[in-house]
This record gives structure tokens, sequence and C-alpha cells, in this order.
């Protein structure tokens, strides 16, 4: 049971029996939404009518929709794509540029973003699928639906993605009815299914999470709790602190808030943390008896291990940096491979395992800072390396990859001129 413990140490148990008795719409008893309903109107996700009433199968518009999917996420940053027929005094302009900056939506083309328009179900699907960060398993879980021939190429791989998952049901005929306009109470329990709960007031909170759990407030504590999903540290978080202790992450964590420290303590993640700040600016600490296999570097980032008694960061992957953007570790670290051009990355303190520049890393910059070392280094593009640390062994596949130090061991292929120390190095190495 998910719960958050209050200061007065109190537990409030989030049950439905609490939930529904905290709104009362007069048109919702005996929907099947409406223990969905209740459950999210609670979250501050979804508003009723003035008149008192929630109207659950009523269709909702492109502009209504991307204004329920910002109450979830709580979305800061704002695009500066304009759009003809968005004014900047309409009461939805702000939830839009929210969901452009956040990747949810690009819009219907032309232009336009189609605010008034009624938002049919495959555009629903493509819009949270996107919200969720989901990924595609089998891009052909769709075709149980009969209909699956309706659905737009665009949109398969999202539809796939929540029918696979179980977010997603048909319509009467085993039909997703991809075209139809989907209702006010379809939209939540999609959200429904894929949340067991969102953290979004500040506090400690604690117990098993079934699903997925999302934090989108600043100043939440995770304690002894097991989240058999993902867990999704939201915009909403702002550069406030979040701390997981004794958290063990059976899916991934996907990072797109916190600013000062996100401290993860005896903590375990399974599968993989992603960071996607959007400014580029987080600092997550590992600590205690915490191991994180995987991580995925979207955005700028510091990754520091304190007083660690696992393994901490293990592999750390590089995948995509904004200019001016960098990667500052400090710890010891396994792998990090980088594959995104013009890349920063800053050894501040301790070691990597291996450093491999791949193809797509053409231009990386990176800087030991002393009393930090690197056993391999691998270019496969160019690169510069600098600083007053130590490289072990360095294998140079890539014409005028720089050294600033001279590795201990170095290997220069054929055809290759490297700058070793400040000396052109011819290769002959042949594999």
């Amino acid at each position: 049971m998910f719960r958050k413990v209050l200061p007065a140490g109190f537990i409030v148990f989030l049950s439905s029996f609490f939930l529904l008795n905290s709104f009362a719409f007069s048109d919702i008893s005996g929907h099947w939404a409406e223990e969905a309903v209740y459950r999210w109107a609670e979250k501050e996700a979804v508003r009723g009518l003035p008149d008192g009433t929630f109207r659950p199968d009523a269709n909702i518009t492109r502009a209504e929709f991307v204004t329920i999917i910002n109450n979830v996420m709580k979305y800061e940053n704002k695009s500066d794509e304009k759009y003809i027929d968005v004014p900047a005094n309409e009461w939805y302009a702000e939830n839009v540029a929210k969901a452009v900056a956040a990747g949810v939506t690009v819009g219907i083309g032309n232009g336009r973003f189609g605010p008034m328009n009624l938002i049919t179900r495959q555009e629903a699907a493509v819009m949270i699928y996107r919200a969720f960060r989901m990924q595609v398993k089998n891009p052909n879980a769709a075709d149980k639906f009969s209909d699956t021939a309706h659905i737009a190429p665009w949109a398969k791989g999202a539809v796939s993605t929540l029918a696979e998952n179980g977010y997603v049901s048909g319509r009467p005929g085993n039909k997703f009815a991809p075209l139809e306009y989907i209702t006010r109470a379809e939209a939540l329990k999609i959200i429904d299914n894929i949340l067991s709960d969102i953290a979004h007031t500040p506090g400690k909170y604690s117990g098993a999470v079934q699903k997925n759990l999302l934090v989108n407030t600043r100043d939440v504590e995770l304690k002894d709790m097991t989240i058999n999903g993902n867990l999704y540290l939201s915009e909403g978080i702002g550069n406030g602190n979040i701390i997981l202790e004794g958290v063990t992450v059976k899916g991934n964590i996907l990072i797109s808030g916190g600013g000062n420290s996100i401290i993860l303590n005896n903590t375990t993640v399974e599968g993989t943390l992603y960071v996607l700040k959007y400014d580029g600016k987080v600092r997550i600490v590992a600590r205690g008896n915490t191991e994180i296999k995987n991580t995925q570097v979207l955005s700028g980032v510091k990754l520091e291990e304190e007083n660690i008694t696992a393994a901490g960061f293990r592999n750390v992957h590089v995948v995509l940096l904004k200019q001016g953007e960098k990667v500052i570790l400090n710890g010891d670290f396994d792998d990090v491979d980088i594959n995104t051009p013009g890349a920063g990355v800053v050894l501040e303190k301790g070691s990597a395992s291996s450093m491999e520049i791949r193809s797509g890393g053409f231009g990386t910059m990176v800087e030991l800072s002393v009393n930090s070392e690197i056993d391999t280094v691998k270019a496969d593009a160019y690169v510069a390396v600098r600083g007053g640390g130590t490289v072990k062994n360095a294998e140079i596949r890539a014409n005028m990859t720089t050294f600033e130090m001279v590795p201990e061991n170095y290997t220069v292929y054929k055809g290759v001129i490297a700058i070793i120390g400040g000396t052109a190095v011819k290769g002959g190495y042949v594999s």
C-alpha cells in the first residue's frame, strides 16, 4: 500500500473510500470510470464543470487534452513555437507551449495546433506515449484490434505500446477506433492504468507501488519502497530536492526535474536511469548501498558518488547533449560511452574503466582533473583529451585525435595521425 507519512506521524492510506469522498460530481455515480475520475480529480489532474458535473462521456479538444497531461506532469518549460491558431491570450496557450516544449506534440501542420479540434483516440495515444517516454517493444501489438489497418503509421507504435502494456482496451467489436474521439473518462482511465499514484505534495512516502509512480512536486522523500514499474521525476519538481532511501525500482527512473540534489541512498535501479532535464542542470548522487547498472544521459548532468559501498553508477551512455551542456562525473565508473557530437565530459574525480567515443561522438572534449584516471580510452571519432589526469591505455582510430597528456600505452591505427603530448604520431597498427 502506497502511503504518505504526514509530519504529525499519521498515515493516510490512499484508498478509493478516501478519494471518493473528496469530490461529488452529480453525473458520475455508477459510471464505469467513477473511481478513476475521483481518483485523478483528487490529484488535480482534471476538474469538473461549473455546474457540478463531470460529463465523463463527452469528447475533449486537443487543448483540453494537453491541459490534462500538463496537470499530471506539471510541466514548467515553455516552447517559443508559435501557432497561428493559438492566440497568446487564450486560456490554453500556456499549456500548449509547455506540451510542445516537453515533446508531447508538434501540432497538426501548416503552423497550426488545432486547439479546438476534438482529439482522436490515436492522437491521444501518441501524446500519452510521448509524455511517459515509452518505448516500443512489439510494434505489431496493435494488430490485436480488428481495425488495425485504420491506425495511422505515425500512431502504430504508440498504440502498440499502450496495448501491449494493457494501458488501453478496445471498443465493442475488438476495435481500437483510432479515428473516433476520445472521451473524458477514457483519457483519465488510460492515465489510471499507467500510474499507481502521484506524489503531488511535499513530504515522505513509503510502501509498495504495483505500477508506475510519478513525483511532480519538490521536496519529496521516498523511503523503504518497492516500485514495480517506472519512477517518473517530472518537471514539476523544479530545482527542488528528491531523496530515495531504501528504494528498489524494478523499472526505469526518468528524471526531468530536480536541481541541487536527487539523492539515491541504499537504492537499486534494475532498469535504466534516464536523465532528461530541460536546462541540463541536475545533480544526481549515489550513496551507500546503491547500484544503477545503466544510465542514459540525454541532457547535461552531474553524476556523483558519495560514501558508496556498492557499485554505484556502473555504465553511463551519453546519448544527447545540447550545445554547451556537460556531463560531470565524480566517482568510479565501469564504462562511459559517448555517442553525441561535441559532447563535453569532465571526470572531476575518480576513475573510469573504459571511455569509448563512438562514431557519433565527433568533436567530444574530455577533461581529466588531477587525481582522475581512465584505464582505456577508445577513440572511433575525433576527441580531445586534456587536463592533469591519467590515461593508462589509448586505442586511436580517428584522425587528429588529441591527448594533452601522454598515455602510458597507446595504439594509433594505420592511416591515422594523432597528437600525443603535443607531437604528431603517424599510426601504423593494423588490427
